[in-house]
């Protein structure tokens, strides 16, 4: 998928049928884009205002089913392990993270899906931050969801140069 993004952006040859497919993919983008920003202001919010035993009562009830069922769940009991040894301070942290990278990404989208063309170049360079961020973060603690994430933001990037260049 990112070789026949980088590949559309490079192309010589931009029929029209191609930059219409583009649009409908930038778009379509922004729309996942949009609901992903959603789902990490929940996150943020919920790790902000609910205490850490909230949020530990959460995990357990949400995983009892599968405890009682095999109690060495591996998703389950990493889950658990995981939510039972963050601290005060890495829950703040992770809250503040979600919430600033959602409000941010919320604004661009807004912006991008109204096209305006001054912001392109902006949502560009902060989408390559949020990638070397997450490259950072996965060289520190390798994880597939950096990886996912490094690749649509990836995409992202590729389909905005193209809907950027279509519009200018």
């Amino acid at each position: 998928i990112i070789k026949f993004v980088f590949f559309l952006m490079v192309s010589a040859r931009r029929t029209k049928r191609n930059v219409k497919i583009e649009h409908y993919a930038f778009r379509i983008s922004i729309l996942f884009k949009v609901i992903d920003s959603f789902i990490e202001l929940l996150i943020g919010a919920v790790l902000l205002f609910v205490t850490s035993s909230g949020i530990y009562n959460f995990v357990i009830n949400l995983f009892s089913n599968e405890i009682s069922v095999d109690p060495h769940d591996f998703v389950a009991t990493h889950v658990i392990a995981w939510v039972s040894s963050i601290s005060p301070d890495v829950k703040t942290f992770i809250a503040i993270y979600f919430l600033s990278h959602s409000i941010i990404k919320l604004g661009l989208l807004v912006g991008l899906w109204y096209e305006k063309i001054k912001l392109y170049p902006i949502a560009i360079g902060i989408f390559i931050l949020f990638i070397m961020y997450q490259v950072y973060k996965y060289i520190v603690q390798p994880s597939g969801w950096l990886i996912y994430l490094t690749v649509l933001d990836l995409i992202f990037i590729g389909l905005a140069v193209l809907e950027y260049r279509h519009l200018k």
